[in-house]
């Protein structure tokens, strides 16, 4: 194989990889449209989502960024003054997985959810589908938990107490 076949096979599947990339960024948010509420949580501070858009712009803006990040690499990576072809590779692939990443888990994030009231960023493992847990209404003081001192205190002095010993 000629050295020219190899640099053709290598534009040729960039530039596939891009064009996937893009239609899977814009696509996403559509295809899952009729489960997603009229705006979707873009943005979580702490556990309740503080930025939000409409479907347009959540299919929109990461498509945008994806072709952003792909031109420049491409005219970076047509500059004669350094060996391009492996980082410009490297760059297209963990751009592209980590921008559809973030798109996968922004859609599943807003699946199912009537408004951004109450929402937060699932993780692995939930099983209540963004409803909150329930507490029994009554609100903590910050820094107190449900349980007692003597369990936090550890299974020694639990068990002196438990006998009769006050211990320290």
């Amino acid at each position: 194989m000629t050295e020219r076949v190899k640099k053709n096979g290598a534009r040729w599947g960039a530039r596939v990889w891009v064009v996937g990339v893009a239609g899977v960024l814009a696509a996403l948010p559509f295809a899952a449209s009729g489960r997603l509420p009229d705006r979707l949580a873009t943005h979580w501070g702490g556990s309740a989502p503080n930025g939000s858009m409409p479907l347009w712009a959540a299919a929109l803006l990461p498509a945008l960024a994806w072709a952003a990040l792909a031109l420049c690499v491409a005219f970076i990576g047509r500059r004669g003054g350094f060996p391009a072809g492996p980082w410009v590779g490297a760059s297209l692939l963990s751009g592209g997985v980590l921008l559809a990443g973030a798109q996968a888990s922004i859609v599943r994030a807003n699946l199912d959810v009537a408004g951004l009231a109450g929402r937060r960023p699932r993780r692995y493992g939930d099983r209540d589908h963004g409803r909150r847990r329930g507490g029994g209404g009554r609100a903590r003081p910050a820094g107190r938990s449900s349980r007692s001192a003597a369990h936090h205190a550890g299974p020694a002095r639990r068990r002196r107490r438990r006998h009769g010993d006050p211990g320290r």
